[in-house]
């Protein structure tokens, strides 16, 4: 039981290194693993999106997350379906659903390139 008038241990905090907000990784090529597909607000001047998520698995970045935005739209054309097709190793077919927990911790090579003020996924090669 906690007694008020006993001192408490505390590891006091003495310095910090503020970083960039978002501190992204910096272009080019990295193992990483698919986390997650969730919808997104995004920016307020555009529709909803999807933002898609994987984890760098190795190098200086490992455990860093990397993303990459898309719209809703989930067709052949679409980012979105680009995506899809680039998680799969193949495009897929009109009507046919797809299983987004099937690529849970599969490790692809992500392309990423700079977007604006940061980096952004831009391509994945799925693992043959």
């Amino acid at each position: 039981m906690y007694n008020s008038k006993e001192k408490q241990q505390c590891n006091p905090v003495t310095k910090l290194i503020m970083g960039k907000a978002g501190d992204p990784v910096g272009a080019g090529n990295y193992r990483a693993k698919f986390l997650r597909c969730e919808e997104s607000e995004g920016n307020p001047a555009y529709p909803p999106a999807y933002r898609w998520s994987w984890e760098i698995v190795d190098g200086d970045h490992a455990g860093r997350e990397i993303s990459c935005l898309t719209s809703q739209k989930v067709n052949s054309m679409s980012n979105a379906g680009k995506v899809i097709a680039e998680l799969n190793g193949s495009p897929i077919e009109m009507d046919d659903t797809v299983n987004l927990s099937d690529f849970d911790g599969v490790t692809y090579l992500c392309s990423v390139v700079e977007a604006g003020s940061g980096t952004k996924v831009d391509s994945v090669f799925r693992p043959r």
